[in-house]
């Protein structure tokens, strides 16, 4: 977890869905609905003295079949308030362990994808 140059919190996170036994882990990042200059609340977690969601929860890379994401998470928040996250990829077939970064290159909210990635 970082906080952005207004403090407001971005956090790093793997994820599997609870109510899906073959699911996979991914990777995700949560940031407070009022990052954002839309008028929609959040999509995930309820804050206490809050009646709605207050997180927006956004995955990140969604593995794939035969892969986990983000075992080892790292953020990091530049003055600007652009993030780079450098995460784990566990391949279950090759039986190997690669590094991937997530890097944001504008203002706006992380991309959905990572934006580079190194093996």
């Amino acid at each position: 977890m970082r906080l952005d140059p207004d403090g407001y919190p971005m956090i790093a996170y793997q994820y599997t869905d609870p109510n899906d036994p073959l699911a996979r882990v991914v990777l995700r990042i949560a940031r407070p609905y009022l990052v954002y200059e839309d008028a929609d609340f959040g999509n995930c977690g309820i804050n206490p003295g809050f009646g709605f969601l207050y997180w927006r929860c956004t995955t990140l890379d969604d593995s794939g079949q035969w892969f986990d994401e983000g075992d080892f998470v790292s953020l990091a928040v530049n003055p600007n308030g652009l993030a780079v996250i450098s995460y784990s990829e566990k391949d279950d077939v090759y039986i190997t362990t690669s590094l991937k970064l997530a890097y944001q290159k504008a203002n706006v909210f992380l991309a959905s994808h990572p934006g580079a990635a190194g093996r």
